[in-house]
């Protein structure tokens, strides 16, 4: 029983020593600039007064105090507004260069898997904490040569050949769920967070970055290669402008998919093609809907007399707000909306209208 609580303690204390070598050696410092030196001592300090109050350390768990200024002093350096930080890479990290045969971050020779996937895990249980000053981005760095590695086997055949069946040996051995039917991106999540509680739902969305990363679709130069998938050099880039990682891990093949087919008829977006659809339907009076024609009713016509009117183009949609003149039989308009104008109000009116036709389309009812 004492035995526990002396580890538990210990872990807490530690804890609150990583988190201060850390607050206090991030970077941009604002009011004060810490030196490495000034935070060993506040470590050590710390470890002083933990072994004053009769704390014991786990050597095996605990980190020394120079390991961590070692991981502290290799994390990429925040960003310098007076640099050009678009037209420089950041200087590979020691993990990174741990990971290749010859050290050069190269993308293709990654180490043999047994030596490769220590590599991983070792950063998955300790690094990614302390690495970078934000978990995503600690995390982020670790994903990147989980598909970097994934990427080379893809384009090796004969890695790959090799190397699926260490992996698939491995998750046996292990006793891991799985079985040779998973998907390869899978199996390596599974591997690199081995003996980590980690559970099904964070597998599948590191998983799903994978594939949605090799999936990406079109080509792009500088970030995607000929066949449309992410290089490995982009990959945290590209996750980061998609919103961080479980936007990106939404992302399925089909939305991707129908994101290229967007762009190519010149789209940015779905809503844009609902507004335009509408808009036809409008103009033409007949709303096409998966081969199916549903014919708009004409339900009469205005002839307002304003300047306002005058300005506007052959065909332009507009939204009016009108009050009914029961004994003039009339409608008296108020106020009047252009596609145009910055405010939305069309687009958002068309977006309506656009899901009315469509439900209309699929009831098989007029409008």
């Amino acid at each position: 029983m004492t035995d526990n609580t002396s580890n538990k303690d210990s872990k807490q204390s530690n804890d609150q020593t990583l988190d201060q070598a850390i607050q206090a050696s991030s970077e941009p410092v604002i009011t004060k600039t810490v030196t490495a030196e000034e935070c060993r001592v506040d470590i050590e300090q710390t470890a002083s007064n933990d072994a004053e109050s009769g704390v014991e350390s786990d050597t095996k768990q605990v980190r020394s105090t120079q390991e961590i200024l070692d991981m502290i002093r290799d994390r990429p350096k925040s960003n310098d507004s007076s640099s050009d930080s678009s037209s420089k890479a950041a200087e590979p990290t020691d993990f990174e260069k741990s990971l290749f045969v010859d050290g050069v971050v190269d993308w293709e020779s990654y180490k043999e898997l047994d030596e490769l996937f220590g590599l991983f895990g070792a950063e998955a249980r300790d690094g990614v904490d302390i690495r970078y000053a934000s978990y995503q981005d600690g995390l982020l760095h670790l994903l990147q040569h989980c598909y970097g590695y994934f990427y080379s086997l893809m384009h090796d055949s004969e890695r790959y050949q090799r190397d699926i069946k260490e992996i698939n040996n491995a998750i046996s051995s292990e006793n891991i769920s799985s079985n040779k039917a998973n998907a390869l991106e899978v199996k390596i999540i599974k591997l690199v967070w081995k003996g980590a509680r980690i559970d099904k739902r964070r597998i599948s969305t590191y998983a799903n970055l994978l594939k949605n990363a090799w999936c990406k679709g079109k080509y792009d130069e500088g970030t995607t290669d000929s066949k449309g998938s992410i290089l490995p050099s982009q990959f945290t880039k590209q996750v980061k402008l998609y919103g961080g990682i479980n936007n990106f891990s939404r992302e399925s093949v089909e939305q991707l998919r129908k994101q290229e087919e967007l762009e190519k008829a010149g789209y940015k977006c779905n809503k844009d093609r609902k507004i335009d659809i509408a808009r036809d339907a409008i103009s033409a009076g007949v709303f096409k809907y998966n081969d199916y024609e549903l014919q708009l009713k004409d339900l009469g016509t205005l002839s307002p007399s304003s300047a306002f009117f005058d300005g506007l183009r052959d065909g332009a949609t507009v939204v009016t707000l009108c009050s009914w003149d029961r004994k003039q039989s009339k409608l008296v308009v108020r106020c009047a909306f252009d596609q145009n104008a910055k405010d939305g109000v069309v687009d958002k009116a068309e977006l309506q209208f656009f899901e009315s036709l469509r439900k209309a389309a699929i009831d098989k009812k007029g409008y």
